[in-house]
């Protein structure tokens, strides 16, 4: 397979690790939709005798830890190097070297890796494939599929193209812009601090499995953050406990055709041949 071309973006996400997780994963809307995640993630996880997963964008390792908590083999992969060294680092505090290697790998990047190794789930998190064009995505896949074993799953957590929280929000405060910039087919350049951008793929549940077609059936998808806000939202949420908790509870009966108008939507994927 020919290596793609590896998007400029270690360095946007180096410049924000240090601070991701009080600006979103632990922040109260972030810790709910992780939950959210982890719920979802629990069923699959406990198929597997002894689990052994491939991290893509790993970001903090805070998925890493939970993973391994729950008795997995975690290769936990970023292209940011910062990110892996803050990996790294809650690996060693919560004392899970044994379960949890840190490498520093983009996903385009991802035919370096041992084609003999296979894993029953490959993860990502919160976003990390939106940052793959389609065409790279397409080519990703077959990469992907090989990686897994014969029963495995490919779960990932994407951005949707349609977020109604989102939409309203930006409404309400006449930008207009913002309101609908998840309808763009090409890429955006999503902020990530005030001196950095990323540049940022919407996909629709249908539209992410479409891409991923030759190699995949998807299998499932569940809503992330339907009921409950996006992150930025969090500051206005911060003094209204009791709506958040509210929120959240609806959160739970949201049913999963719900999924593609979400803030995300895990989508579950088997393949279809190794």
């Amino acid at each position: 397979m020919p290596k793609l071309n590896q998007q400029p973006i270690e360095q946007p996400f180096n410049s924000i690790a240090k601070v991701y997780d009080r600006e979103f994963t632990h922040t109260q809307t972030g810790v709910l939709q992780r939950k959210r995640v982890y719920n979802y993630l629990q069923r699959y996880v406990s198929t597997y005798s002894n689990c052994s997963v491939l991290e893509l964008n790993c970001g903090t390792g805070e998925d890493a830890i939970w993973l391994a908590k729950q008795g997995c083999s975690v290769l936990a992969t970023d292209i940011s190097e910062t990110m892996v060294a803050v990996t790294k680092e809650k690996v060693l505090e919560n004392k899970l070297e044994t379960n949890i290697t840190c490498q520093r790998l983009g996903i385009q990047d991802l035919e370096q890796l041992n084609s003999n190794d296979k894993y029953d789930l490959i993860f990502s998190d919160f976003g990390g494939l939106n940052c793959v064009s389609p065409k790279e995505l397409k080519k990703i896949s077959i990469v992907l599929q090989r990686l897994l074993k014969p029963n495995g799953r490919f779960i990932g957590v994407v951005m949707s193209r349609f977020c109604w929280w989102e939409t309203l929000y930006f409404t309400f405060k006449g930008q207009f812009k913002k309101a609908w910039r998840r309808e763009a087919k090409e890429a955006i350049a999503a902020p990530l601090t005030l001196a950095t951008t990323v540049d940022t793929w919407y996909y629709s549940p249908k539209e992410f499995g479409h891409l991923l077609q030759m190699e995949f059936h998807c299998q499932q998808t569940y809503p992330i953050g339907f009921m409950l806000p996006p992150s930025y939202l969090d500051n206005w949420f911060k003094n209204k406990p009791s709506l958040l908790r509210g929120l959240n509870q609806l959160e739970k009966w949201t049913p999963k055709v719900c999924a593609r108008w979400s803030d995300h939507y895990m989508i579950v994927l088997r393949p279809k041949k190794n």
